[in-house]
This record gives C-alpha cells, sequence and structure tokens, in this order.
C-alpha cells in the first residue's frame, strides 16, 4: 500500500512538471509569434541608425533564444513521454544515412566505369572511321582505274 502511494505522488509530480513545461512552452511560442507577426506601420519605428540597428539585433536574438527556449522545453517534454519514439526514429535516420552513402558510393561507381567505356569506345571508333574512310580513298582508286582502263580500251580499239 505505502509503494502505491509513493508511486502515485511520482506520477503527480511528473503530471506536474509537464504541465509547467507546456505552458511555460506555449507562453514562449505567444510571445514569440507576437513578436514576429506584430505589424508595426509606424515609419518612425524603423531603425535609421546604429541604436536602431543594434535594437533590432537585440530583439531578433531574444526572440530566437526565446524560439530555442520553447524548441528545448517541447523536445524535453517529448522525450520524457516519447522516448522509444525517438530512439525508433533515430535508429532509422541513422540507418537511412547508411543506404544513402551506400547508393551514392554506387552511382559513383557507375559514372566511373561508364567514364572509362567512354574513353575506350572513342579510340575504337576513330580507329573504326579510318578503316571506313581508307575503304572509301580504296573504291575511289579502283573506280578511277577502271575507268582509266576503259577509256585506254576504247581509244586502243578505235
Amino acid at each position: 500500500m505505502r509503494t502505491s502511494h509513493v508511486t502515485d505522488l511520482k506520477k503527480q509530480a511528473e503530471d506536474a512538471t509537464k504541465k509547467a513545461m507546456v505552458e511555460a512552452s506555449t507562453d514562449a511560442a505567444k510571445r514569440a509569434a507576437l513578436g514576429l507577426f506584430s505589424s508595426d506601420d509606424d515609419p518612425s519605428s524603423e531603425p535609421n541608425d546604429e541604436a536602431g540597428a543594434s535594437k533590432s539585433k537585440r530583439n531578433k536574438l531574444i526572440l530566437l533564444a526565446a524560439l530555442g527556449l520553447f524548441v528545448v522545453i517541447g523536445v524535453l517534454g517529448m522525450l520524457m513521454s516519447y522516448w522509444h519514439w525517438f530512439l525508433a526514429l533515430g535508429v532509422t535516420g541513422l540507418g537511412g544515412l547508411y543506404l544513402r552513402r551506400r547508393v551514392k558510393r554506387r552511382l559513383a561507381e557507375r559514372r566511373e566505369e561508364q567514364a572509362t567505356r567512354v574513353e575506350v569506345s572513342r579510340p575504337e571508333e576513330q580507329a573504326r572511321k579510318a578503316k571506313d574512310a581508307k575503304r572509301r580513298e580504296a573504291d575511289v582508286q579502283i573506280s578511277n582505274a577502271r575507268a582509266r582502263a576503259e577509256a585506254e580500251a576504247e581509244a586502243a580499239h578505235a
């Protein structure tokens, strides 16, 4: 009976902590959203000098810090309840990175292989073209020789 009372107190403490984190993060998000989405149409509020620029920078840093705090509180709150899902996502992400690395490496190897095939085929193609050109030249010479021989034979008969 005593241990269930202790576990009930621990559970209540955890629930109170979660509720406080959610409220703090919600408040921070509201403040950040108000800062982001407030429309100041007053042209005098724009920073025209160095003091205005530094104030704008400071406000941006404060906003970024508030958003960062919101993210940290949100992550901590979720980790308290859903740590096993985050572990599964992390393992899945690592597996995805590993597969991506393997795929990239294989694609690079294929590109290299294709590049070497193209380089090898180019000299072979050039040699084939040279043989074709010699064959055409020889055909032209043979046809010229036949034409000359026919012309000489006609001249000899006449």
